[in-house]
């Protein structure tokens, strides 16, 4: 599965090679990373990752992330991690977890007449999928299907399913057997065929930023770690998780073996001025305001996240002028910081605010990815504050 895409690697890297040849004269508005890590970036949005099948993804990133660590491993949930020790033996251990799947559908049925019954994977947007056509893991290859709608004018009805029902994707098949000839079967997975585009600037457009974003941001880190190794004031453990979009099941499982003490989370969450122009709706109101461009999110709710790490990670903020944002609500959603705390550790959350996450198409701006960079960057060369050296030693009570 990892060479699903490869040929196309070089066309979509294509565009962006033209487009910093064109923004030369406009560093402002060039992507704030180097070629190099835009090619690996654009090689991890060709790689289909969906919770549950995040093994082609995990091979990539351990190719490229364990020749820069001390030890590096995989586990039977499709975990992968990476471990860069510090001089200093008495250093605390740091767990840094980033999932590494993607939400998707699946393939749980075939009509007679060749369509396929498709459920998701996660919590994809229904209603976007009429958007763009998937990309299917055939047996034979990749193969691509979609959901048409039926013209509203001529069915009054509902356009889309709800509950158990399931999205009906057509890959041009005349039949059940014609489509099982395609490589196409129960179980099969898709995600979405759309090509990264960069928008305007330093805006990026693709799907799967949820969780591309994360790989890349923690191979941008290894790359940080073995260039900066006598430097660490902490012993930094770099997990790729995996099944997080269906019930944090991967870093449940990695938490529940090894236990880490103390733990930052990363992960994309949601820009919420996207929403400014829409109808007020009851649940909005909970959400703090945070916007792309802006810098990460620092989640500061202290009765969820460890303060100690929080608070050193806005002070460097504030002292590097690094941009950010503060959010002292509770989180919208679940994350892998739940698994932490679970198993009695410490963790704080952070991440790059993107739009439109679990549709098609999503949108970052990868300014914020690299002040998220460069603040971990800042933060794990920094020496520790005692409490959080206290923490790190103290005896856990396991539940």
């Amino acid at each position: 599965m990892i060479g699903w895409g490869m040929p196309s690697i070089r066309f979509l890297l294509l565009p962006l090679l033209l487009f910093n040849l064109c923004v030369a004269s406009m560093p402002e508005t060039q992507p704030p990373f180097s070629g190099q890590s835009m090619e690996r970036l654009v090689s991890l949005l060709d790689i289909p990752s969906t919770s549950g099948a995040e093994a082609p993804l995990q091979q990539f990133w351990l190719k490229h992330v364990a020749p820069l660590a001390d030890s590096s491993g995989t586990d039977a949930h499709q975990n992968a991690w990476a471990t860069f020790r510090s001089p200093d033996p008495d250093a605390p251990e740091l767990l840094i977890d980033a999932h590494a799947d993607e939400v998707g559908v699946v393939i749980a049925g075939i009509t007679p007449a060749g369509f396929l019954k498709v459920r998701p994977v996660g919590f994809p947007d229904f209603q976007s999928m009429l958007s763009c056509p998937y990309r299917f893991d055939g047996e034979h290859g990749p193969v691509t299907a979609f959901a048409g709608a039926v013209p509203g004018w001529w069915l009054n009805r509902e356009p889309l399913p709800s509950g158990e029902e399931y999205i009906l994707f057509d890959a041009g098949a005349s039949s059940a057997e014609e489509a099982r000839e395609m490589g196409l079967s129960v179980g099969r997975r898709g995600v979405p065929s759309t090509k990264p585009e960069l928008l305007h600037g330093t805006r990026l457009m693709a799907h799967g930023l949820d969780c591309r974003l994360n790989s890349f941001m923690l191979m941008e880190l290894a790359s940080f770690l073995s260039r900066h190794k006598k430097d660490l004031k902490y012993h930094v453990t770099l997990l790729s998780s995996s099944q997080e979009e269906t019930g944090l099941a991967g870093a449940t499982a990695y938490c529940g073996r090894n236990r880490p003490k103390l733990a930052i989370v990363i992960d994309c969450t949601l820009d919420t001025v996207q929403l400014d122009d829409l109808p007020p709706r009851e649940e909005n109101e909970r959400l703090s305001r945070q916007a792309m461009g802006e810098g990460p999110v620092i989640f500061t709710h202290d009765k969820i996240f460890y303060q100690p790490i929080t608070a050193q990670l806005l002070q460097l903020a504030e002292e590097h002028g690094i941009s950010f944002q503060k959010n002292t609500a509770f989180p919208p959603g679940m994350a892998n910081f739940v698994p932490v705390k679970l198993y009695g550790g410490h963790a704080a959350f952070l991440g790059p605010p993107i739009r439109y996450m679990h549709s098609p198409r999503e949108l970052a701006d990868l300014k914020d990815v690299k002040a998220t960079l460069d603040l971990l960057g800042r933060f794990l060369c920094t020496p520790p504050s005692a409490e959080v050296k206290a923490a790190s030693v103290q005896k856990k009570e396991h539940p």
